[in-house]
């Protein structure tokens, strides 16, 4: 039986209409308790502003990330076991304190002079909690798994050690921190404190192992729910450009029962995501005329790709990127990007961020380029000099 329904679409604006309605059939009901599940604490602001618009005033309706949610569901069970939150930066000192007791030979004793060795540590053990593992489980699994490296194993046991000890601090000290609160909160064991009546979750693309956890007990505990996320589908696979939300996407069908993803109605000027996925995933014959009309019904072919999408982790890597692809570009077409015949564009949404990365790229990667809209001499690698 079907637990919920899931909303995609490839506008923004058809998105945000699709929740308000549905929203506006559960706000302010006689004894209504909803949630709007969102991943950041900006959408939710967003969200709430949005809706109180649209709708009016809002009773009874909680606009929460997953650790709002997850503080709400398992921290009063924490708390009636004597644990309470872990301070700001403890667990940062407590990291660095048990980096300066390592052996000299430990692997990890060349962490102790750099600042950031411990907060480098503590993000590796919320990656691994994130994804539902423990010091004892992975102590298992370093004594069966095969290591290239002869000394993988070693390290890996000194980090496991390192992870229980933090550990074995946190218990002894009746502490817990929101990755802690997301594992409870996802317990099977554990019964909510709280929980919705109804459950829209909107905006999420991507959950780890816990974040799954955590929101399949309140699907399982919501009457009523309903998922909202940019998608869109060609014959049941994902169109080109959404193929990372697809095993979110599954998921959520799984979990909610839900056969297919409902798409929301299109507004009529369509939108940017959407024109972008009609026009050039999709390759449409040129019909002299028409090119200025919106929402032509011209048959769009398969897509061919020629498009690619390449997601960078920051502007500085994506200017180097981008420099590469510049190369790539000239040399398939058989010349030299300082070649006359050899034109690249590179069309930029804010030039006055990435104009000076990119330039700094080129450079090193010996192009010949110029900037359409200019570029302060004191931005250039010759002006700097």
């Amino acid at each position: 039986m079907a637990r919920g329904k899931i909303i995609g679409s490839v506008s923004y604006q058809a998105l945000e209409d699709a929740f308000a309605a549905e929203l506006a059939e559960v706000a302010n009901g006689p004894g209504g308790r909803t949630w709007v599940l969102v991943p950041t604490n900006l959408l939710a602001l967003h969200l709430r502003r949005e809706a109180a618009r649209r709708i009016g005033g809002l009773l009874g309706v909680g606009f929460l990330t997953l650790k709002d949610a997850a503080r709400r569901m398992a921290q009063p069970f924490l708390a009636s076991g004597g644990r309470r939150p872990v301070p700001a930066g403890a667990i940062e000192l407590v990291l660095q304190r048990l980096l300066d007791g390592v052996p000299d030979g430990s692997y990890f004793a060349a962490f102790r002079r750099f600042s950031n060795g411990a907060p480098a540590i503590e993000r590796t053990f919320k990656l691994l909690q994130n994804c539902l593992w423990t010091p004892e489980a992975l102590r298992q699994a370093i004594e069966i798994a095969e290591f290239r490296d002869p000394g993988a194993a070693r390290r890996m046991r000194e980090l496991a050690g390192i992870w229980a000890d933090l550990e074995k601090w946190k218990q002894e000290k009746g502490l817990f921190d929101g990755d802690d609160l997301i594992l409870a909160a996802g317990r099977d064991d554990v019964a909510p404190a709280d929980h919705p009546q109804v459950l829209l979750i909107y905006g999420f693309y991507d959950l780890n192992p816990a974040q799954r956890a955590l929101a399949g007990r309140l699907i399982a505990t919501a009457e009523r729910c309903t998922a909202f996320l940019l998608w869109d589908e060609q014959e049941g696979e994902p169109a080109p450009g959404f193929e990372y939300a697809w095993p979110t996407v599954r998921w959520l069908r799984e979990t909610l029962g839900a056969d297919s993803v409902r798409p929301a109605r299109r507004p009529r000027d369509g939108s940017d995501l959407g024109r972008l996925v009609d026009d050039v995933f999709k390759r449409r014959p040129f019909v002299p005329g028409r090119e200025a009309e919106s929402g032509a019904d011209d048959d769009a072919g398969a897509p061919d790709g020629s498009v690619r999408i390449v997601s960078c982790p920051g502007q500085r890597p994506e200017a180097v990127e981008v420099a590469r692809e510049v190369l790539r570009s000239a040399l398939v077409a058989g010349e030299r990007p300082d070649d006359a015949g050899a034109t690249v564009g590179v069309l930029l949404r804010s030039p006055q961020d990435n104009a000076r990365l990119l330039a700094e790229s080129f450079e090193r990667a010996g192009i010949a380029y110029y900037v359409r809209e200019g570029l302060p001499l004191a931005e250039t690698v010759t002006g700097r000099v």
